[in-house]
């Protein structure tokens, strides 16, 4: 049964993913509802950071799809500033279901840290996108076309202005990813957004 917008918050997602609201820490909403593009059917995605966890890093039920992390294993990954961690320090407060410790404690921005962590998983997300192309799966392969991208347009923010101004930079990727209809190869699509990603790419590549 899906659960209606006006009835949604954070007890309702960890009652329907078992989690103890008072183990809770912080809780962050990121996918489509912090990207922009979201709509009544959409997912709830999570961070939750969880005292003691041990479980899996990944929980899913029904609409509800959540990434979990120890207090001690948050802290550490925003130090690498490993990106969904990372983002936690700029999601908007309509949007941070709750926040116990200070995710910002011990940070300061790193431009070298920050560039090898995105293009880490960048490298690693076009790589996938071309496999989900030639298995067929071409919604996942824009979708990851789009979430590479929004890491790279994002980093650049960070280091250009030490913020995220525009958590909807990708959006607009999104929208016309959503309008293409008949294309459906990995080389179409790398001639269509590969451009892009390199300057992009090239743009953090100029931090060494």
């Amino acid at each position: 049964m899906a659960v209606q917008k006006s009835q949604v918050g954070l007890k309702t997602a960890l009652d329907r993913l078992k989690i103890k609201e008072e183990d809770v820490l912080n809780a962050y909403v990121i996918g489509s509802r912090l990207w922009g593009g979201s709509n009544q059917k959409s997912d709830w995605d999570l961070i939750l950071v969880v005292s003691n966890w041990n479980g899996k890093a990944t929980i899913h039920n029904a609409e509800f799809d959540a990434t979990v992390f120890s207090e001690k294993e948050f802290h550490s990954k925003i130090l690498e500033h490993a990106f969904f961690p990372l983002i936690c320090l700029y999601i908007p407060e309509s949007l941070r279901w709750k926040e116990k410790i200070d995710p910002r404690r011990d940070f300061k921005l790193d431009h070298v840290a920050l560039r090898a962590s995105i293009l880490q998983e960048t490298d690693r997300d076009w790589g996938m996108a071309q496999k989900y192309f030639e298995k067929g799966n071409v919604d996942r392969g824009k979708k990851t076309i789009v979430h590479a991208l929004r890491l790279l347009l994002i980093a650049k923010q960070l280091i250009e202005s030490g913020d995220v101004q525009d958590l909807h930079v990708s959006l607009p990727y999104t929208m016309e990813m959503r309008e293409i209809y008949d294309k459906n190869t990995w080389p179409q699509f790398e001639e269509m957004y590969g451009p892009t990603y390199t300057q992009l790419r090239d743009f953090m590549q100029m931090l060494e």
